[in-house]
Parts: C-alpha cells; sequence; structure tokens
C-alpha cells in the first residue's frame, strides 16, 4: 500500500486499526448519526484509506460493522473523514478491496423494488447515471 499524505503537512495518514484502539477516529468531520451519517457521502468521490471492523451490540444480539477512514471533497477543501457502515454489500466489497488500498470509489445507495436499500461502491473512474 502506498503513503497516503494529509496533503497539508505531508504527514502519513493514521492506519485505522491504530487509530481505533481508543475508539476514537481522529478525522476533520465524522459522519455519524448527529450528522448526517453515510447519507452525507453518498454519491461523492472518495479516497477510502482504511478501515476497521468494530462489533457492536444491539438487542438483538451483536453485530459487526466497518469504520471507514479516507479522503473527501468538503466543500473546496480536502478533508479527512470518517463513518461507519453495516452494509454487508459494502463489507464484503471492502474485504475484497483491502489488499488494493486506498482506492478511489463513490459510495452508491441501491433502492431495490421490495423496500430494501443497500449500499456498494461504485469505481471511482466511473460516470454516474443520476
Amino acid at each position: 500500500m502506498g503513503n497516503i499524505t494529509d496533503g497539508e503537512t505531508g504527514e502519513e495518514a493514521q492506519d485505522a486499526q491504530t487509530i481505533l484502539g481508543n475508539g476514537q477516529i481522529d478525522v476533520d468531520v465524522f459522519y455519524g448519526k448527529d450528522n448526517g451519517g453515510m447519507s452525507k457521502i453518498v454519491n461523492k468521490q472518495i479516497v477510502i484509506t482504511d478501515f476497521a471492523e468494530r462489533t457492536s451490540s444491539f438487542s438483538n444480539g451483536p453485530g459487526k460493522f466497518y469504520t471507514i477512514t479516507g479522503k473527501a471533497k468538503i466543500g473546496k477543501v480536502v478533508k479527512t473523514i470518517g463513518f461507519n457502515t453495516g452494509s454487508t454489500v459494502l463489507m464484503r466489497e471492502l474485504d475484497s478491496v483491502k489488499e488494493h488500498l486506498p482506492v478511489k470509489a463513490k459510495i452508491r445507495e441501491v433502492k431495490m423494488s421490495n423496500g430494501f436499500r443497500y449500499y456498494t461502491m461504485q469505481s471511482g473512474d466511473k460516470k454516474s447515471d443520476n
């Protein structure tokens, strides 16, 4: 994996596994439930630099989710971002590209006719069909 720097100081970006040690993400913007979550980055060009598996306990038992770190243009500035996903499709896709990080992609929300939805990655080089 190549080195990714923050673009300002030239410091190498931290690995998600390292920064998750204390449960905190050291990013410019973390998209969580209080500020729109993953919906804020859907259809935006992002560079996914790392992700880490975490576990959560819900009323129906423990589950896993991923905390993802990357870079995205917010306004006119590229910032380090973080967000969580429990999308099994997206987590499976992330697992398949782990060896190739960083990757450029767009996160897409797919709505199915039965009312369900899921998130998937689209190559950052493809044109949007919207």
